[in-house]
């Protein structure tokens, strides 16, 4: 098992989490990336950058925010950049890789509907709207599905990208359609910009 394996395995112990906290800071920092700290906050780590806060399941030494921004406009921004006062919905938006990019994108005035199945990728991705003050970030807890059934199976991996929506097995979540989505949280938001896409 290599070591940064071990030193995972290891932080899930309460004991030596709090112990080790001060090394994972260090090599993270070590890599030249713009992490300046990670620490421990309810079940997910929050990685403090020069760019932000990045929450995960596990710490992510080798993480490069520059890289993640520009890996999310190079895969979502080549048909069309979002404006300031946009709407965007980004169903299966995981820890919330994009989230920051979508954000300032759509300026004060936009919104980032954020769609997250999964229980414990939901929680990372509630943190880093929270870290990073997103309030045009409105996090959804919930699986989109073709008809409104109330609710799906997500599959419970470790590897998070690799959760797909199971009939027969997983963890039961809330589910609706984009459509029952998007007019429950425009009510809920209030009103929404007129030029939505």
């Amino acid at each position: 098992m290599p070591f940064l394996d071990k030193m995972k395995a290891l932080l899930d112990r309460r004991g030596f989490r709090f112990a080790l906290i001060p090394l994972v800071s260090h090599l993270a920092r070590s890599r030249d990336k713009g992490v300046n700290k990670v620490f421990y906050d309810g079940g997910v780590w929050i990685h403090a950058t020069n760019a932000g806060y990045f929450a995960y399941h596990q710490p992510f030494v080798r993480l490069d925010m520059a890289q993640m921004d520009k890996l999310a406009r190079a895969h979502f921004f080549w048909g069309y950049h979002p404006r300031p006062g946009d709407v965007v919905m980004d169903v299966g938006a995981g820890v919330g890789e994009e989230a920051l990019t979508f954000s300032r994108a759509v300026g004060e005035r936009g919104k980032v509907i954020c769609i997250e199945a999964h229980p414990r990728t939901y929680r990372c991705l509630e943190k880093l709207a929270h870290y990073n003050r997103l309030e045009n970030v409105i996090p959804i807890h919930q699986a989109v599905t073709e008809t409104s059934c109330g609710t799906a199976m997500i599959e419970d991996s470790d590897a998070y990208l690799r959760n797909r929506l199971n009939p027969a097995k997983g963890i039961p979540v809330p589910a609706a359609t984009i459509d029952t989505i998007h007019s429950e949280t425009a009510s809920a938001a209030d009103s929404f910009p007129e030029n939505e896409h």
